[in-house]
């Protein structure tokens, strides 16, 4: 095991630095008081809950592998070690996602950079080709088919519970929205128009800032107990919702909350339905299943990924492949073309 001897943090003396440092200290999980109108608050503001949270996780591990209380800066030796270390028990994404917390840790408290080192991101590739090589494969949430999401909404009824969940499904697949995304949804950001419903997408995980102005169509259809318009009015007035979050937890009396429904109980939707629909492996599904379902069905329908894009908000058309399933690479295959045509052949002879 190497040294694990690290510096202190210096003391930052410009404002501009400990601006800086006091959103670097959030992640650190240092309870910090920010007043607002200061740089300190704006600082924080630039990226969102979600991205400090994940980062503090991340940079939480690595304290407690260092057994130091504040182990910035390191060095790209130590990273090494920390990496070797923890190689056959976390997913190479997870390791990766470790490495981008150091990164932004120390990008923010202006130190260099020891990620950026040639040897640590050598290092993240070959513990990736090494897991690979012995059966790894990283997890995806399943997909549904439209069959089966059918099949889940058509074990619902009329309670307030399953209005809910009914409305949260649907606006979830036809949005194709991140969870974070669902159930952070705001009636403030519903336009209600004759062809169905916008949402203003305001800061996003690839657009923080919202520099952009993005907007997701949820269209209405004809099928009523299909419609994710019809589904999502019948459930905000069932519910008495005109203002705050859409998605909200529900107690078992049908008392509605006042608050959004949290990441636990979003996931227990997606399950529930799908074990009730019998769907194998029900418990593997999640909200992300929805936005799976999304990109999974539309591209088997021959939809060209920047059209589906348009939905997802990808920013990068090569990240699209990691939707690819098993079970759809048959679909608009040219491989199935060949087939057909040497079946015709051999029928025509």
């Amino acid at each position: 095991m190497a040294n694990k001897q690290v510096i202190a943090t210096n003391q930052l003396d410009s404002d501009a630095k400990k601006a800086l440092a006091v959103a670097a200290e959030y992640v650190m999980h240092v309870q910090l008081g920010v007043k607002e109108k200061t740089p300190e608050y704006y600082v924080r503001k630039a990226y969102s809950e979600n991205t400090y949270r994940a980062y503090r996780a991340d940079y939480q591990d690595f304290v407690a592998w260092a057994g130091v209380e504040k182990p910035i800066p390191v060095t790209p030796a130590l990273i090494l070690q920390y990496l070797a270390d923890r190689a056959d028990s976390l997913a190479p994404t997870t390791l990766a996602h470790r490495v981008a917390a150091l990164s932004f840790i120390h990008r923010l408290l202006g130190y260099e950079d020891p990620t950026k080192s040639g040897a640590v991101s050598a290092m993240l590739r070959g513990i990736r080709s090494d897991r690979v090589e012995n059966g790894w494969r990283e997890d995806q949430a399943p997909a549904f088919s439209l069959e089966q999401l059918r099949a889940m909404l058509g074990c619902m009824g009329d309670s307030v519970h399953d209005l809910r969940d009914r409305a949260f499904i649907l606006i979830g697949l036809f949005g194709a929205f991140r969870q974070s995304e669902l159930t952070g949804l705001t009636t403030d950001r519903l336009d209600w128009l004759e062809r169905g419903v916008v949402v203003s997408m305001g800061k996003v995980k690839q657009d923080q800032v919202a520099s952009v102005r993005t907007f997701r169509a949820i269209p209405a259809i004809a099928t009523a107990n299909l419609c994710p318009v019809a589904s999502l009015q019948s459930y905000m007035d069932t519910a008495g919702i005109d203002n705050g979050p859409v998605f909200r937890g529900i107690d078992r009396h049908g008392n509605v909350s006042r608050t959004a429904m949290s990441k636990n109980t979003a996931n227990r939707i997606i399950q529930k339905w799908a074990g009730r629909a019998l769907l194998s492996k029900a418990d593997e599904f999640s909200v992300h299943s929805l936005r799976a379902s999304f990109v999974t069905v539309l591209r088997g329908l021959n939809i060209s990924d920047a059209l589906i894009a348009r939905q997802t908000d990808h920013r990068n058309l090569a990240t699209m492949q990691i939707y690819d399933r098993p079970e759809s690479a048959f679909d608009n295959n040219p491989a199935t073309v060949l087939a057909e045509a040497l079946g015709n052949s051999i029928v025509r002879r």
